[in-house]
């Protein structure tokens, strides 16, 4: 028989240990987008994107007058990509698919074979590392000469994206089981014309915004239904748009219709566990991947041990799991942004998100794992967050004695806390 002191100790033991795995359906990757990465901006017949052609006639409007031309070269250096994923064990990479790229145009009079051959090898070595591809079709990248007849503004673009969409879909559909249409369209259409600051340049806050947010879900819905009644037969694909998701909590009761209407608008979370269940409670029980959530550090030097992303991924993951656990939300996937360093729009390089450090100074822009890419592939190989510090620590250890301690590389001049939340609502078909 027990003692009362012994029962008690038993119960705050039990109440204590939480079951830290993660279900079997659940997958963990990265993301990075084409123009963030690529370079080649003008390589191998590929058109110009309304990002190139801000970066050089803008120069003034980004930090440092950086520029995407050559980024992290992963037009060159995809190898190397595809390597550092499969070293971490990632289930899966998302990455972006440059609609110039493909069609220099921007029409389907001209498709570009050495850009098809680009993602196609990219998607063969993923499979080869057993790491399945998740391809965004529109990242931000307009063709200049579609930006030029009106873009997202002009209604013809929502054929006009259906036709590129056809092109992706039959180049690749046999491979890709998991589409983005578009990525956040608060970003596209929102921030872009009510301020003025983002690729196109062109501040119009009055029609642009309802315009463009109009044509962007209907040139969601018509690449949706191509892919429906021409590849769905053949290879079963799940597809959706990346939403830039927001939390927002009403003030008052007499606030709360507003809160609401602002949830259905945008997209920054308290809590990504409430947002989860929120998305529960709006569209039922169905399957959510959690399509971008990262940390980035201002800084021009280097950093290797990223103590604070490492929390914070962890901290995330925890969410994530209570969501999953307790609140039975069905989370089918954590997207870590960002797998490398990358060309962070108006902040050039000043921002790190990659874990994985880039070195840009370097002519191969060499590759390094940060601490949190060593932490995040020991929660994948664990398939639990209930790893040991050492399982990480050391790998970062011997990262730093291998390439030699760099004068200034645990410099931080400043931290922002910055937490990107994407989430896509994959539909269940």
């Amino acid at each position: 028989m027990f003692s009362r002191r012994t029962l008690v100790l038993c119960a705050i033991l039990v109440t204590c240990r939480a079951d830290l795995t993660f279900p079997e359906h659940f997958k963990l990757g990265a993301a990075t987008s084409s123009y963030q990465i690529e370079g080649g901006w003008n390589a191998d017949g590929k058109g110009e994107s309304i990002w190139d052609r801000f970066v050089h006639e803008n120069s003034a409007d980004i930090k440092s007058g950086a520029t995407g031309d050559v980024a992290a070269d992963s037009y060159h250096q995809w190898r190397e990509d595809v390597r550092i994923a499969a070293n971490m064990g990632l289930q899966f990479y998302r990455f972006s698919i440059s609609w110039p790229r493909i069609l220099p145009t921007g029409f389907t009079d001209k498709i570009n074979q050495a850009g098809v051959k680009y993602y196609s090898d990219l998607i063969d070595a993923l499979l080869a590392e057993d790491i399945q591809p998740i391809v965004t079709m529109y990242h931000w990248e307009m063709p200049v000469k579609i930006q030029d007849l009106g873009g997202w503004t002009n209604p013809l673009i929502v054929n006009w994206f259906g036709d590129y969409a056809r092109v992706i879909f039959s180049q690749y559909a046999d491979r890709v089981k998991t589409w983005l249409t578009i990525n956040e369209a608060i970003a596209i259409c929102d921030l872009a014309f009510n301020k003025g600051h983002y690729a196109p340049k062109i501040k119009e806050p009055e029609f642009a915004p309802f315009l463009c947010n109009k044509h962007i879900l209907l040139a969601h819905a018509t690449a949706y239904r191509i892919y429906d009644r021409e590849f769905r037969p053949k290879y079963k694909a799940r597809i959706s748009l990346a939403n830039f998701d927001l939390w927002i909590k009403p003030a008052t009761e007499n606030d709360t219709e507003l809160a609401d209407l602002g949830r259905q608008h945008a997209v920054y979370p308290e809590g990504i566990r409430q947002q989860l269940s929120w998305i529960k409670q709006e569209y039922g029980d169905i399957d959510i991947l959690i399509t971008e959530n990262g940390f980035g550090y201002s800084t021009n030097d280097y950093e290797l041990n990223d103590v604070d992303r490492t929390k914070f991924f962890k901290e995330y993951l925890e969410q994530v799991l209570l969501s999953i656990k307790v609140d039975n939300v069905s989370v089918i996937g954590y997207t870590a942004w960002s797998l490398i360093d990358t060309f962070e729009w108006l902040d050039g390089y000043t921002i790190k998100f990659g874990i994985h450090e880039v070195d840009f100074s370097h002519p191969n822009r060499t590759r390094t794992p940060r601490t949190s890419a060593h932490y995040l592939a020991c929660v994948i190989r664990a398939r639990s967050l209930d790893v040991p510090d050492h399982c990480y620590k050391d790998k970062y250890l011997a990262d730093r004695a291998r390439i030699g301690y760099r004068s200034g590389s645990h410099k931080i001049q400043a931290v922002l806390f910055i937490n990107i939340l994407l989430i896509a609502i994959i539909i269940c078909v």
